[in-house]
């Protein structure tokens, strides 16, 4: 069995669908695709109330793939938001380091601490020269 994503992304947009199939491949699950937006394209369109979009018409597919032997997978998903530069002042930071241990966390903080400094000062050394 193989698993096939179909998914739609737009800058930070991110609409993700898991589909497993016995038999078929990455090609075949491409031309399925596409031949499922273009036989249900009339269907969406005329149903539509709001702006057409590829997400949503993407979206509205999803329940027809079945017709082609896919099964819709829902995985079990581990997620971590934030934290996106360790440095200690904001709360995500405190949740993942209760993920990672309070050790690796001060590690975490010391590291960004110290690149900090150091481009502080190539910025400071950089504004002199000028």
């Amino acid at each position: 069995m193989k698993i096939f994503e179909l998914s739609w992304r737009c800058y930070e947009d991110y609409c993700p669908y898991l589909f497993s199939h016995e038999t078929k491949t990455k090609e075949e699950f491409n031309e399925d695709v596409k031949s499922i937006l273009i036989k249900y394209g009339n269907e969406y369109i005329n149903q539509e109330t709001s702006w057409v979009g590829a997400s949503d018409w993407i979206k509205y597919i999803v329940d027809k793939m079945p017709e082609l032997g896919y099964q819709l997978v829902k995985p079990e998903i581990f997620s971590i938001w934030g934290a996106f530069i360790i440095d200690g002042d904001d709360e995500t930071d405190i949740d993942f380091g209760n993920i990672v241990g309070i050790d690796l966390l001060h590690k975490a903080i010391e590291h960004n601490n110290n690149l900090r400094i150091k481009m502080n000062y190539r910025n400071e050394k950089n504004n002199i020269h000028q």
